[in-house]
Order: structure tokens, then sequence, then C-alpha cells
């Protein structure tokens, strides 16, 4: 019986050692794939932390200076307009397309005694649009072209103004005083000039 007994003991011991060396086996496994895994954590953390400064190029454009605002000291235009088309015309139908009254922004009267034409919101008319340039009622010498940026800083001190400016000194972006009949200033820009002298204005006005 004795000879049965020492096999069984010697078998069970044989399992226990087998098990205690499996499940140390997988502890060391377990503490090496930890150690592994922690390893990497960090080149993780820096990817992260990097991140943000691909946003610093955005940074370096919202600092950039600003366009100085022009109007700063200016005064409160009385009249102003956007996108006015005046084209040329010959015709005593449509003789109210080529004219501007500047004052009222409405479509202007030529300078004549007896108004011709169909009926129009404004009056005499201060800037009269040709197949060879803008003029003045009677040529008078109301127009004078700036170099900068009109406004009514830079027109209020100007005594040199001509009566017409022909088509090929108009370019798109040109800019213009005007004085009208009601003796107001006008700075007019210029949006855009076709070869047929048709002509889309911005203008503001400012009253006496």
């Amino acid at each position: 019986m004795r000879s049965p007994q020492r096999i069984a003991i010697a078998v069970v011991a044989v399992i226990a050692v087998a098990a205690t060396t499996a499940f140390v086996t997988a502890y060391l496994r377990g503490a090496l794939d930890r150690t592994s895994a922690g390893s990497h954590s960090p080149m993780n953390t820096n990817t992260a932390a990097a991140s943000p400064s691909s946003s610093r190029p955005h940074s370096s454009v919202q600092s950039s200076e600003p366009r100085p605002d022009t109007s700063i000291g200016e005064p409160e235009p009385t009249v102003t307009k956007k996108g006015y088309r005046l084209k040329p015309s010959s015709d005593v139908r449509t003789n109210d397309i080529d004219k501007v009254d500047l004052d009222t922004g409405c479509p202007g009267w030529g300078p004549t005694s007896i108004p011709v034409g169909r009926k129009r919101c404004g009056e005499l008319a201060d800037l009269i649009v040709e197949p060879y340039g803008l003029h003045a009622p009677n040529d008078q010498p109301l127009l004078a072209p700036v170099d900068g940026l009109a406004t009514h800083t830079s027109c209020r001190d100007r005594t040199d103004g001509v009566g017409t400016i022909l088509l090929e000194d108009l370019h798109d972006g040109a800019q213009l005083c005007v004085w009208t009949d009601k003796h107001s200033i006008a700075a007019v820009h210029v949006d855009s000039v076709t070869e047929t002298g048709e002509v889309v204005i911005d203008y503001e006005l400012w009253k006496p």
C-alpha cells in the first residue's frame, strides 16, 4: 500500500510544481508586457504635446498688422452710393443712363434749359459719361483726379479741377474728386471701366 501512496504523492507534487511554474511564467510575461507598454507612453505624450505647435503658423497670420482705416478723422458722408453704373447714350429715350446727380444719387439732367427725355429723380447731372470719357456739365473744371485715395480730406482743398477726363486716363481703381452744383464734395471711386466707356462707380458725398 505504501508504494501506491508514494506514487500518488509524487504525482501530486509534480502537478503542483508544474502549476507553480506556469503561474510564475505567466506573471513574468505580464510584467514584461506592462513594462514594454510603459516604455512607449512618453512618445505618445510628446506627439500630443507637439500638436498645438502645428497651430503656431496661424497665430503669426492673425498677428499681421491690419490695414489702416482711412475713415478715421473723416466726417460722416451725407450720401453714399455703391455700384452706380453709367453708360454712354445718344438716344433721347435713354439719356438718363449716362448722367448722375451726385447730390441725390439719381440719374440727372443735362445742362439744357429745357429737360429732354424720360422722367428721373435727379436734378443737374454732376458726371456725364461719353464714349471718350467722363466730363462735368458744360466741361466746367469740377473734376480732379487723385493719386491716392479720394476722401473728404484729400478733396476738400483741391483747386486744380478739369472739365473732362479721357477714357485712356481712367482705369479700375481710379480716384476722383468732384464738386457739384450744390457745392458738395464727392469722393468718387471707379470700380470698372470698359472700352466702350461704360463706368461703374462708388462714391461718398458731403454737403456743405
